[in-house]
């Protein structure tokens, strides 16, 4: 009778869990939308000024990393809505995170020539800089270890996954700290931790840090049931075959949105056109 009882407390529990899990996987939970090819973001900071509005941003090596900041200039991803952008990079990619910097070079430029263009002649130097800050934000780069090395025998890659998977659980609850070219007096202060969107593209860093984001929804962290919407770009390379994290994604239904570039593979999620410009 005790087994009986504690077969039944066991089956009731897996269930629990399972249903758990399946509950906050994206393609089960429709209850919101990511805020991509839409504005809340920036109807979200017109309401709040005083609310920084963050997304979190996976950059690959090589061409991964030049495709995100390729689609990044793309006007479906109103990079600018967001008051904070945090790019995660792997250990030992210098590449990646050189050419975050330079992407927020360019974007505070571009942030200063408006000021310039808007603000009339009697206008303060400070108000001038208040409103470019506004306008650009700040950002910050976070270093993780590498999901998989080249090269890196399968028994040993389970272990390199997971210290990857416990960093990028730590780095998406603690309020990243600005990086010190882009951080000014004026720029929203991050009320929240949680990025209010995850945009990857590949990477096998991308899949962990959305596992990640999983989890903490998994155990009900604050905020993470309107916070961590996730959207997935297949690599324009992709043109007639998904890659290996595009199927895993599609198939487990990891991320709220999949995005395909090639009109071939619109089976497997929306074909929005070619995103890389």
């Amino acid at each position: 009778m005790g087994i009986l009882i504690y077969s039944v407390y066991a089956l009731v529990m897996i269930t629990l869990i399972v249903l758990r899990g399946i509950s906050i996987l994206p393609r089960y939970n429709q209850l919101l939308s990511p805020p991509l090819f839409s504005t809340p973001s920036s109807t979200s900071a017109t309401k709040h000024p005083s609310k920084a509005i963050r997304i979190l941003i996976v950059l690959g090596s090589g061409g991964h990393t030049a495709e995100m900041l390729s689609m990044l200039n793309h006007p479906a991803f109103q990079t600018t809505h967001y008051s904070h952008r945090s790019y995660i990079v792997s250990s030992g990619d210098d590449f990646s995170a050189i050419k975050a910097r330079e992407f927020e070079e360019s974007l505070r430029a571009k942030a200063t020539k408006a000021t310039k263009a808007t603000s009339n002649e009697n206008d303060e130097k400070s108000a001038a800089d208040h409103h470019r800050d506004q306008t650009y934000g700040s950002f910050d780069i976070h270093e993780v270890p590498r999901a998989r090395k080249i090269h890196q025998p399968l028994l040993l890659t389970s272990f390199s996954c997971l210290r990857c998977l416990v960093a990028c659980i730590r780095y998406l609850c603690s309020t990243p700290s600005p990086s010190p070219s882009s951080s000014n007096k004026s720029s929203p202060s991050l009320r929240t931790t949680l990025p209010a969107l995850i945009l990857t593209n590949g990477p096998a860093t991308g899949l962990i840090v959305l596992l990640a984001s999983l989890i903490l929804r998994f155990v009900g962290y604050p905020g993470s049931r309107r916070g961590l919407r996730s959207v997935y770009v297949e690599s324009w390379a992709r043109v007639s075959k998904m890659s290996l994290s595009g199927q895993i994604v599609a198939k487990v239904g990891l991320v709220d949105r999949l995005l395909v570039q090639w009109e071939g593979l619109g089976k497997w999620g929306e074909w929005r056109g070619q995103l890389v410009r």
